[in-house]
Parts: structure tokens; sequence; C-alpha cells
């Protein structure tokens, strides 16, 4: 048993050569046949990727355009803020002094009630 096994193998390995070489001359000619398709195929998608890359390349410089944009509109928005914040104050300040100043007028301080009101520009 172990003989003839043995000789199926012998027989099958001594194929393999003959059954290659077949199939590697009809890898050849559809190789042959396929080349040009190929190579067509590879270069449209050489010529994508440049294509692509180029889009890339445009799309982040108008994301850095877009963004020096917004930061500088970030900027002037923060001193808008800042400034709005010190009026604010200015005009806080000026409130609370003037309310001083009427209730020093309602106590009798006759001074108090001719002076004019706070400006809230003398604060600033």
């Amino acid at each position: 048993m172990q003989s003839i096994a043995k000789l199926g193998l012998a027989l099958a390995i001594s194929a393999m050569p003959i059954a290659a070489h077949a199939q590697d001359s009809r890898h050849a000619a559809v190789d042959a046949a396929e080349a040009p398709i190929t190579a067509d195929l590879n270069a449209r998608v050489s010529s994508n990727i440049g294509s692509i890359q180029g889009q890339n390349a445009q799309a982040e410089a108008d994301y850095a355009a877009r963004m020096r944009d917004y930061e500088i509109a970030d900027a002037a928005h923060s001193r808008a803020e800042a400034r709005y914040d010190y009026q604010r104050e200015a005009y806080a300040r000026a409130m609370r002094d003037w309310r001083v100043q009427v209730a020093a007028c309602q106590d009798g301080h006759r001074d108090a009630c001719e002076m004019p009101p706070p400006d809230p520009a003398d604060y600033r």
C-alpha cells in the first residue's frame, strides 16, 4: 500500500512541471493581451492621483485662508467685547456715583443737587 502511494506521489510530482509550463504559457498569452489595458488603467489612476492631490492642495489653501479670516474676525470681536465691557463698567461706576449724589441731594446737601450728573466718559 505504501509503495502504491509513493508511486502516485512520484507520478504527480513528475507531471507538475509539465502542467506548470502549460499554465505559464497561457499566463504569458493572457498577460500579453492584458498588458496594454493594464498600462492604460495605471496611467488613468496616476492621472487621477495627480488631480486629486491638486484638489487637496487647493482645499488646504482655501481652508488656511478661511482660518486666517476667522482669526482676524475673532480678534476684532474680542477687541469689541473688551471695549464694550470697559464702557459698561464706566457706565456702572458713573451710575453708582449718581445714585450717591441723588441720595446726598435727598438728604439735604444742596451742593449735591446742583452738581451735574456724572459722565461715563470721565470713568474711562
